[in-house]
C-alpha cells in the first residue's frame, strides 16, 4: 500500500469490463478494504477506457467498442445545485455593488445600532441562509473583524470592500455552517467492538461549567448533536477545555517594542527601535477580563482505535 503496509490479496479476477455499454478486458486485484472503498479503477483501465474527467461538471466520458458514453457521478444533483447557489450568490453581489455603496460608507443609522458584544441580541444579523449580503448583517461582521492599525486608510476600505464581496463565507453561530453537498462520514466500527460507558470526568470550574453548557445548548439547537437516553450511550470519554490563547488581549506593537528596547539597554546593547519615550504615568489602565473561552476537547482515542484510515493502493486511481 503507499504507506508502506502489506494487505494480502484475497484473490484475481480476469474478464470482460461493461461500464455504460462500453466493453474492455480487464484484471483486478481483491483486497480486504474494511469499507475504506467498494472499487478502483487504477490508471491502465482508465487509459482502456479512454476515460476523460471533466471535474467542473464531475462527469466522465469513455469510448471504447465504437461507442462514445458519459457517466455522470451520483451527486451530480447536488453539485448543480451548489453551482446554481453560488452562481445566484454571484449575481446578487453584484446587483448590490451596482446599487449600493459598501456599509462602512453608508451614512444610515443602522449600523450604529448593531451590538458587538453578544451575538444572541441580534438575531436580526444572522440571515447567511436567508440573505447573506443583508446590510444589517455585513455590517456586523465589519464590526467583528479586527483590522491592524498598521494598514492605511484606503488599504481598511479594501479589506472592508473585501469583506463585502464575500460575506457569505463567514459565519456568526453553528447553525449557519453548511454541510458541504455530497460528503458523507462513515465509522465503520466492528459490531463486536466495546467501549467504556462510564468515565472519570475532571470536575470543571463554575465559568467552564457555564461556558461547556452554552456550547452544548448552541449545538443542540444547530442540530450538531442530539439527546439520546441513556441506555442508547455506546461510549463516554473525557472532555477538558482549553484555554483560548490571546483571547484577554495583550501588548500593543509599540508596547512590545519599547519591551525589546528594554532588554537591550539591560545588556548594554543599542535599541533595536526608535521610539518616542514612554509616559509610565499615562499608561491606560488595564482593560477588565471579558467572558472567559475555552477549546473543547473530546478523547476519541477509544473509538479512533476501531476506525484507522485504510491505507490505500499505490500508484495512480
Amino acid at each position: 500500500m503507499a504507506n508502506g503496509t502489506l494487505v494480502s490479496s484475497k484473490g484475481t479476477w480476469k474478464g470482460e469490463v461493461t461500464i455504460a455499454g462500453v466493453n474492455m478486458q480487464g484484471e483486478f486485484e481483491v483486497f480486504d478494504s474494511g469499507g475504506g472503498w467498494k472499487f478502483l479503477l487504477r490508471k491502465l483501465m482508465l487509459q482502456s477506457f479512454k476515460a476523460i474527467h471533466e471535474y467542473e461538471t464531475d462527469i466522465v466520458h469513455i469510448t471504447g467498442n465504437g461507442i462514445s458514453m458519459t457517466i455522470t457521478n451520483q451527486n451530480q444533483a447536488r453539485t448543480t445545485e451548489a453551482k446554481a447557489t453560488k452562481e445566484d450568490a454571484q449575481e446578487m453581489m453584484t446587483m448590490q455593488d451596482a446599487s449600493t455603496e459598501p456599509p462602512d460608507k453608508n451614512d444610515g443609522e443602522e449600523r450604529d445600532i448593531v451590538p458587538t458584544n453578544l451575538l444572541n441580541n441580534d438575531t436580526e444579523a444572522f440571515t447567511r441562509i436567508t440573505d447573506p449580503k443583508k446590510l444589517r448583517r455585513v455590517t456586523y461582521i465589519v464590526k467583528l473583524v479586527q483590522i491592524g492599525d498598521d494598514l492605511s486608510i484606503e488599504e481598511q476600505e479594501k479589506v472592508k470592500e473585501l469583506i463585502l464581496q464575500y460575506a457569505d463565507i463567514f459565519v456568526c453561530l453553528l447553525s449557519e455552517v453548511l454541510p458541504v453537498p455530497g460528503a458523507e462520514h462513515q465509522l465503520n466500527i466492528p459490531q463486536d467492538a466495546t467501549f467504556h460507558t462510564r468515565v472519570h470526568q475532571k470536575a470543571l470550574m463554575p465559568p467552564q461549567t457555564k461556558f461547556l453548557h452554552s456550547k452544548i445548548d448552541e449545538m443542540l439547537t444547530a442540530g450538531i448533536i442530539k439527546k439520546v437516553p441513556a441506555d442508547a450511550v455506546k461510549c463516554c470519554t473525557t472532555t477538558v477545555l482549553t484555554q483560548k490563547a490571546h483571547e484577554q488581549g495583550g501588548l500593543t506593537l509599540e508596547e512590545l517594542q519599547h519591551r525589546v528596547n528594554e532588554q537591550c539597554a539591560q545588556h548594554g546593547k543599542p535599541p533595536a527601535f526608535t521610539l518616542p519615550e514612554q509616559d509610565i504615568a499615562a499608561e491606560a489602565p488595564l482593560e477588565q477580563p471579558g467572558l472567559q473561552k475555552w477549546h473543547i476537547c473530546q478523547n476519541f482515542n477509544e473509538v479512533n482505535k476501531h476506525t484507522v484510515i485504510t491505507p490505500m493502493p499505490q500508484g495512480d486511481i
